[in-house]
């Protein structure tokens, strides 16, 4: 038998299995069998039931869909990093199992509006929907192109405005009471790097001691979300805490904040490993539950960060450059919180 060529993050993401996630809709899908990928398991929306696909046609429309969103994702990595990648074809993938597509060159603007109602009565947020339609309208476009539909179905469809709310983040005694709430719960460390540095969950679940100097107080970001790595620099509090907590881990360890295995060797965490560890600090802190998910909740210490940094006279072009935004758009939203006084505003007085 010969030896298997190792897979790309892409053909690693498609071949995995995705499982129904209980808050939303979902189900198992293209499950990878050998010697042939089949699409084996409908999962019922509403009653749970198991539906089989039985027959040797659906087994080849669902060896075409994969075979399908697999160039299709292999053509956008060209562009778009990984991260990217996942997040389209995961919304395309969540599009053909909620309106049960079996043949791409069918699909109608109709299944579109309908998807992205059900999202709609799922409480979907308007940013949520947004993205949505501009994930499939992506896909769609690219089947235009490659000549497998006839039309973008997508194109131009209208989703819900987004409204430009200022950013909630925690004052000063909220965020002194949140870092003493999480000694007793032992992820200080990690709340303490994420509120002084303003780094992204994942950015920290990825952070290795290799980009944490200590001599000259700066980090480098290297697994961004926007695929560009980007350096920021440490504060007194930020460099005292990572200086203890390398006196701790000794210098053998290679993650900052590493997750402990049974077998006693350390690993990456889990994308999610903050969901469980901030249950005991949400309810005691009202703003970490102000927009009710787990995500919003850690993501509210980097609004903090950022929040801090402009109140402190910092400029929003520093303040866009350490968080890595990739639009200055994204760093006006804290522009009211700078304490500039604007001569201007004595004119016609």
């Amino acid at each position: 038998m010969g030896a298997c060529r190792k897979p790309s993050q892409v053909q690693q993401f498609l071949g995995v299995r995705l499982y129904k996630n209980p808050a939303r809709e979902g189900a198992r899908f293209f499950q990878e069998s050998r010697p042939r990928a089949r699409l084996d398991t409908w999962v019922g929306a509403t009653s749970g039931n198991c539906l089989k696909a039985e027959g040797d046609s659906s087994d080849v429309a669902a060896m075409r869909l994969r075979e399908t969103l697999q160039s299709f994702a292999e053509s956008l990595s060209l562009s778009a990093n990984v991260y990217r990648v996942r997040r389209v074809v995961g919304v395309v993938r969540s599009f053909i199992f909620r309106q049960r597509v079996l043949e791409l060159s069918a699909v109608t603007r109709q299944q579109v509006e309908d998807y992205l109602s059900s999202m709609t009565a799922a409480r979907a947020s308007p940013g949520t929907l947004k993205n949505h339609a501009h994930c499939l309208a992506q896909f769609f476009a690219w089947l235009v192109s490659r000549g497998l539909l006839a039309e973008n179905v997508a194109h131009g469809i209208k989703t819900p405005r987004v409204e430009d709310a200022p950013p909630n983040y925690l004052r000063k005694d909220e965020l002194r009471y949140a870092l003493l709430l999480a000694v007793r719960e032992g992820i200080h460390d990690e709340l303490c790097a994420a509120a002084y540095t303003g780094l992204r969950a994942n950015e920290l679940r990825c952070l290795a001691w290799e980009d944490v100097d200590l001599d000259r107080a700066v980090l480098t970001v290297r697994q961004s979300k926007n695929g560009h790595f980007r350096t920021v620099p440490l504060c007194r509090r930020a460099l005292l805490m990572f200086r203890h907590r390398k006196r701790q881990q000794g210098p053998l360890e290679t993650i900052v904040f590493p997750s402990t295995r049974r077998n006693g060797h350390s690993g990456l965490r889990s994308k999610n490993w903050w969901v469980h560890a901030l249950d005991q600090i949400r309810p005691q802190i009202p703003r970490f539950t102000a927009k009710g998910t787990p995500g919003a909740a850690f993501h509210l210490l980097r609004h903090t960060f950022a929040s801090m940094k402009v109140q402190a006279g910092v400029s929003l072009y520093k303040v866009g450059h350490w968080l890595g935004h990739r639009s200055s758009q994204m760093t006006k939203r804290y522009a009211h919180l700078a304490p500039d006084f604007d001569p201007d505003i004595e004119r016609g007085v």
